[in-house]
């Protein structure tokens, strides 16, 4: 009995009819498996550097868009900028290769990138193989194979070494196109997001300074600081080495929630026993927290459940007479400013003091009302632009494990 006609009665067996079964699992019968270095060129030898030129370091490159372009001359360039790009090339992220921040490089300008990504030139299909890369089986050789602890690195040559699902060239260019096309409808909905969050900066501009008044409303505003209208604290971190204190039902607002603005849930929880034993403290619904240190400092946020604060929140509990609303839409205006102006050089560090001192200019209690709400639609509105920009990066990724993989197939 031939090898295919084996290969036949498995599938048959196991309701794979057309597929046949590799080192990577099943894929349909016309795939192939080969290796990375197959299909593309890695680190192709550069002609010397153009005298002057975009540099793109590790930190040019989010989500698969250049983010940055730093032009500079070849004499001040780093000893990394080694690889000098051509249109379709692909940069592959080395470096902590978990982050996904590769590019699907398109321009004929002079570019060079650095020697912290692998380049990869495409022998055909560049789009197919720029999509590949994401694959989550490709991500978990590719894993597999780093080195270091705190900064896990593939070499290149590892990297072409890898194994994948080929589909014919046909197959590859379909896939390709649908997959871009998913990619473009992404791009235009984090386009969007920008767009509104440029617009309700410039609304924030008029209305919390008063430069753009509601029909109705006039006089001066009132400056006061923030101790003079709220009352504030912070908490305190259950030990760690107690698991009991953690995994309870008090959801844990720790500092890096308040980059969620508007806060509705947590990633993480404490116990009852985990607040009694600690210096943690519960704050309530529509309490406006702001976070004091490191990377962190001066975002603030308003959450929406009831919950347990660190050291690192300070809570703001308001005096009557003066809307939650208003005054988070107004720290959130004036923090980054404060943070730039009284924190000079390595990680920033708030104080209850300092925030306590902040001077603020408020209207009446109507206008601020006015105000807080309109700009609050505006968070909600960019809050469910948001999570549609997220539903659809699921549905994107789901359709690509299964066209990456042949699971699903295209019809040609």
């Amino acid at each position: 009995m031939t090898n295919k006609n084996t290969q036949n009665e498995v599938a048959l067996a196991e309701g794979k009819v057309g597929y046949k079964k590799t080192k990577l699992g099943w894929i349909p019968e016309e795939w192939e498996i080969v290796q990375f270095k197959e299909i593309a060129k890695f680190n192709p030898k550069a002609e010397e550097l153009p005298e002057k030129f975009i540099y793109i370091d590790l930190e040019s490159v989010k989500d698969g868009t250049l983010r940055k372009e730093n032009k500079i001359s070849k004499i001040e360039a780093p000893s990394r900028a080694q690889r000098l790009l051509e249109n379709e090339d692909i940069l592959f992220q080395t470096v902590r290769p978990y982050q996904k921040n590769n590019l699907f490089f398109k321009s004929n300008g002079n570019y060079v990138a650095s020697s912290g990504y692998a380049q990869l030139r495409a022998k055909k299909c560049s789009g197919f193989i720029y999509q590949l890369i994401y694959a989550e089986y490709i991500n978990n050789q590719v894993m597999a194979r780093c080195t270091g602890t705190s900064f896990p690195a593939i070499s290149a040559k590892d990297l072409s070494g890898i194994y994948v699902k080929l589909p014919p060239l046909p197959e590859q260019q379909k896939i390709a196109t649908i997959l871009n096309t998913w990619d473009k409808a992404i791009a235009a909905q984090e386009k969007l997001i920008a767009q509104k969050q440029d617009l309700k900066k410039g609304l924030m501009q008029q209305l919390l300074t008063g430069k753009k008044r509601f029909a109705g409303f006039e006089g001066e505003w009132e400056e006061v600081k923030i101790k003079d209208i709220a009352d504030t604290f912070s908490g305190g971190t259950p030990s760690s080495k107690k698991v009991e204190y953690y995994n309870g039902k008090i959801p844990w607002l720790k500092s890096g929630e308040l980059n969620k603005g508007i806060i509705k849930n947590t990633t993480g929880y404490i116990s009852e026993l985990g607040l009694k034993k600690s210096s943690a403290k519960l704050v309530e619904i529509d309490t406006i927290l702001v976070a004091m240190y490191g990377a962190t400092a001066g975002v603030c946020g308003i959450t929406k459940i009831k919950g347990a604060i660190n050291q690192a929140v300070l809570a703001l509990i308001l005096n009557k007479g003066f809307s939650t609303y208003f005054i988070y839409q107004l720290l959130k205006m004036k923090m980054p400013h404060i943070v730039h102006s009284m924190v000079q050089g390595g990680q920033p560090n708030l104080s209850g003091g300092i925030i306590n001192s902040v001077k603020v200019k408020i209207p009446i209690l109507g206008e601020q009302e006015k105000i807080g709400e309109l700009l609050l639609n505006r968070d909600y509105e960019i809050d469910m632009i948001r999570k549609k920009l997220g539903n659809m990066k699921t549905q994107k990724q789901g359709l690509m494990q299964q066209l990456l993989t042949g699971a699903k197939r295209v019809k040609i």
